[in-house]
């Protein structure tokens, strides 16, 4: 299969010269890509599309309550789901070995809460996911 090398504008341009129905079909077909790429990095990273749906969920709601985090939790590793903080530590290793012993071996949502250069930043991936 012959590889394309064009920038994104130049695909809008092409794409504008399209039916509204075959740019629809585009559209379907870029998000059905997308959808299966998802697939593929969730079962990469997590072994399975629940278990990154989770993680990202849970993502999205950290970013949402980051200043208020920071409030209490600057500096610290939080075991964090669904709004809430079940446990925190300033060592990492600590943090995961008492929410091993306390939720058991599940998914787990832990990043640390900080702030950067003057911009509301978090280390990301610091998760746990163990199987029984």
């Amino acid at each position: 299969m012959p590889v394309l090398n064009l920038t994104t504008d130049q695909i809008i341009d092409l794409v504008k010269q399209l039916s509204p129905e075959e740019q629809q079909a585009v559209i379907e077909a870029i998000e059905e890509a997308k959808h299966r790429r998802e697939v593929e990095v969730a079962i990469r990273l997590y072994g399975d599309i629940e278990t990154y749906q989770y993680m990202e969920e849970q993502g999205k709601l950290f970013d949402s309550m980051l200043p208020e985090l920071l409030e209490k939790y600057q500096g610290m590793y939080i075991y964090f789901e669904n709004g809430k903080v079940l446990e925190a530590d300033f060592d990492e290793e600590k943090l995961i070995d008492l929410a091993e012993q306390k939720y058991g071996y599940k998914p787990m949502f832990i990043e640390q809460v900080c702030i950067q250069d003057n911009s509301l930043l978090f280390a990301r991936g610091n998760l746990m996911v163990k199987s029984v």
